[in-house]
Formats: structure tokens, sequence, C-alpha cells
């Protein structure tokens, strides 16, 4: 009944780009108001959901947005691929390699690479 309400008034772009703009505002209010809980102690969580809205708002704004600089991306970029490299060679170089025999398919052999 609403969206039809809607649709009527705004037209189909009018209420895409109203749900957008919705969309933009709750991002920019999440940002700021609720704390980063990912992978937290209980304790941990007491004392970030103690500090004041204000101070976490302030936090936000002064330390973790200019963190998104585009030296900043670049240089995760960067980390990110080293890390990736290391995870390839270490998967490469270990000098074992899983062999399936297809004749008999309930056994399984490991050998060591010749190259």
């Amino acid at each position: 009944m609403f969206l039809q309400l809607m649709l009527d008034t705004m037209g189909a772009t009018g209420v895409f780009g109203f749900y957008a703009g919705t969309n933009i505002i709750v991002l920019i209010m999440i940002f700021l108001w609720v704390p980063d809980t990912k992978q937290r102690t209980l304790e941990e969580l007491d004392y970030i959901f103690a500090v004041p809205t204000r101070t976490h708002m302030r936090y936000q704004l002064t330390k973790a947005l200019p963190y998104t600089d585009q030296s900043r991306i670049n240089a995760m970029m960067q980390a990110d691929k080293k890390r990736a490299d290391r995870r390839a060679e270490n998967r490469s170089g270990s000098g074992v390699q899983f062999v399936n025999n297809y004749k008999d398919t309930t056994s399984s052999t490991i050998q060591e690479k010749t190259s």
C-alpha cells in the first residue's frame, strides 16, 4: 500500500532514489554510532559500550575515517599481495604432493616431488 503510493507520487526512479538515499544516511549513522564488536570478548564489549556516543563519534571522524586515505589503502593492498604470495609459495614449495590412484579409489598416497 505504501509502496504503491510512492510509485504513484514519485515514479520508479524516485522510489529507487529515495531508498538509495535512505541507505546512504543509514550507512553514515551506523559508521558514527555503532561500535565494531567483531572478535571481542565480553569484557572488552563492556568497555566499548561504556564509552559515550559522542566520544565514539569523535574517534570515528578523527581516527578511523582518515585511515582510509589512498596511501594507506595502497599499503594494505601491497601487504595483502605479499601475504598471498607467501601463502602460494608455502603451498607449492612444500616438496610433498598428494597423488590419487585412480584404479583404486579407496587408497591414496603422498609422494615427494621430483622437480
